[in-house]
């Protein structure tokens, strides 16, 4: 039987840095924490009637602007929904990972230290400063959406290095070495 209930989403989205270790480096950065970085992350709250809920981290990656270079290589080019335009088709410009904490998920939120603000100099419309959460999994593991799935960025073969070939994003840390 069909219900006239509405269906129920909410979800809140906050730009944030992924940092591997205490203090870095930084591997993946919203835009308004005011670091160009091609990796791009948001804290995700996503609440929703008809699905699972979670709580977690988006993680973009770059695939091309409109993916002419893919499509033109063969690759093709990926479509998604878009929301705030009434579901319509858009070609994508990035690839979201979501790592979706497990329910049993521990966190711990502290003021940044001096040395954490260093690292982001000109953040825009903080007006209240920058926090640090610390998650801890515990013996659970994140759940990782949209991992796997054939990837190409023609244009920027770096980030295509990355996804395919694990290579290096920071230092000597892999994608795969953020994800664990």
């Amino acid at each position: 039987m069909a219900s006239d209930e509405p269906i129920r989403q909410v979800t809140m989205t906050k730009d944030c840095a992924v940092l591997f270790g205490d203090h870095g480096p930084v591997v993946a950065c919203g835009d308004k924490l005011g670091l160009s970085m091609k990796l791009k992350a948001r804290l995700v709250s996503s609440i929703a009637t008809y699905r699972d809920s979670w709580i977690g981290i988006s993680i973009d990656i770059p695939i091309g602007e409109q993916q002419s270079a893919n499509e033109d290589s063969g690759f093709g080019v990926r479509f998604g929904i878009q929301p705030s335009q009434n579901d319509a088709m858009k070609r994508l410009d990035c690839h979201r990972l979501e790592v979706k904490f497990p329910r049993n998920f521990r966190y711990d939120i502290r003021d940044a230290s001096e040395r954490l603000y260093e690292q982001f100099p000109n953040p825009k419309r903080i007006q209240d400063g920058l926090c640090y959460v610390q998650v801890q999994l515990g013996h659970s593991k994140a759940t990782i959406n949209r991992f796997g799935i054939p990837f190409a960025n023609v244009e920027d073969l770096e980030v295509e290095d990355w996804v395919n070939d694990n290579a290096p994003v920071v230092e000597s840390h892999t994608l795969l070495d953020i994800l664990k």
